[in-house]
């Protein structure tokens, strides 16, 4: 039974999620354009700051769901099989190490004033600029790493046989 509620509010929830998305994203590339040109030859589209809000949601939720779970496994490990819970707890500092090394490899110079609207001249601070960089960076080396985990069992596997 749980099973099936389980189920049930996990696809609930990713349909939600879906539906939203399709309508931040159908905002920001149907919605037109801004009246004020801002840079010659560059598209100014209307609904960026919903996109980047949204973006921040998800980004959000994801991190603070995989700080709960890992705490969460790490504290019923802990309990159970103490050793094992060691490797939980390696994750949760790696993930840490990976969030703070990109942070302070992000480059904080500020974008032209007249390059972006005034509606997303309050994200050109140093902290913003930091903060996107740590979760592009972030993301192109868990990206990396998930493939060459693939590719490392998949040859692995291979030369086992």
């Amino acid at each position: 039974m749980a099973f099936t509620n389980i189920r049930r509010i996990s696809s609930w929830i990713l349909l939600v999620v879906v539906i939203i998305n399709i309508a931040v994203f159908g905002l920001f590339y149907f919605g037109g354009q801004m009246d004020v040109i801002l840079v010659e030859n560059i598209t100014n589209p209307k609904y960026t700051d919903q996109l980047l809000f949204w973006i921040y949601i998800l980004l959000g939720v994801c991190v603070v769901s995989m700080l709960t779970f890992g705490v969460t496994q790490f504290l019923n490990k802990l309990r159970t099989h103490p050793k094992s819970s060691l490797m939980t707890f390696g994750v949760l500092v790696g993930f840490g190490l990976l969030l703070f090394l990109t942070f302070t490899f992000g480059d904080d110079t500020p974008f032209p004033m007249s390059s972006i609207n005034k509606d997303t001249q309050q994200f050109n601070t140093e902290f913003w600029l930091k903060l996107i960089d740590m979760w592009i960076y972030s993301t192109v080396i868990l990206i990396s790493m998930a493939v060459g985990v693939i590719v490392w069992s998949s040859l692995r596997k291979s030369f086992n046989k």
